[in-house]
């Protein structure tokens, strides 16, 4: 998972190798991801569960992290929009 990889090194160990590995994991994690919430409003269908709340952090992470990685997956993005589109959780974000 990336954010572990990412959490558990040293600033220099993350410079040295973090973002290779990054790379080389994302795309497979994110892939499965993408499978799971195709058609789906949010992670688990039409309804908001916690999960939600955890992958919008995973994502945003993401995002943050390399604005280009999520591309290649419509359906998280989608999700991710989604989320960040109820009311009441839209008016926490900055942006």
């Amino acid at each position: 998972m990336p954010i572990f990889l990412v959490s558990t090194t040293t600033k220099e160990e993350f410079e040295a190798n973090g973002r290779t590995r990054f790379n080389e994991i994302s795309p497979k994690f994110l892939s499965k991801l993408d499978f799971i919430v195709k058609g789906k409003k949010f992670s688990a269908g039409n309804n908001l569960t916690i999960v939600d709340f955890t992958l919008h952090e995973i994502l945003d992470f993401t995002r943050h992290f390399d604005n280009n990685t999520l591309a290649p997956f419509p359906n998280l993005i989608a999700v991710f929009n989604n989320f960040r589109e109820i009311p009441q959780i839209k008016v926490s974000f900055v942006y």
